[in-house]
């Protein structure tokens, strides 16, 4: 934690044991959060480092919060190329499975009012992997 309070230089609005919140800027969403969580998930190992929350503060219907989605996707769309549609129980949006990490372009029922860029560890991507070769 101290090594991110020291390399980021943006304005600190939560710290608490397993996470640090800034406020970031964005020509995205009307505003924008970063938490770089430091908890232990997935038998130990560290599942999120790092998620971007695109807020916006109106409330919005599903295909609003569609447009929103594609805005931010068209962002990383250009850095990673085409990503996989997903529409599972738990997120909607875009993924991009990287050598060493997964990232995920997501709406989250729990945020409506966001849109989610979500940066797993690679630790957790390889349990995941692990996970999957066994099944």
């Amino acid at each position: 934690m101290e090594k991110v309070e020291q390399a980021v230089h943006l304005k600190l609005i939560e710290k608490t044991q397993n996470e640090l919140k800034y406020d970031a800027p964005t020509d995205i969403g009307e505003k924008a959060q970063i938490y770089y969580s430091f908890g232990k998930h997935h038998g130990g190992l560290q599942a999120i480092t790092t998620i971007i929350d695109f807020k916006y503060n109106a409330e919005v219907d599903h295909q609003t919060r569609l447009k929103n989605l594609n805005q931010v996707y068209e962002q990383y769309k250009s850095k990673y190329g085409e990503g996989i549609y997903t529409n599972d129980q738990e997120f909607e949006g875009y993924s991009w499975k990287l050598k060493d990490e997964l990232v995920r372009v997501v709406l989250s029922e729990g945020t409506p009012k966001s849109v989610l860029v979500i940066f797993f560890s690679p630790g957790y991507v390889k349990a995941i992997h692990t996970d999957k070769q066994a099944d």
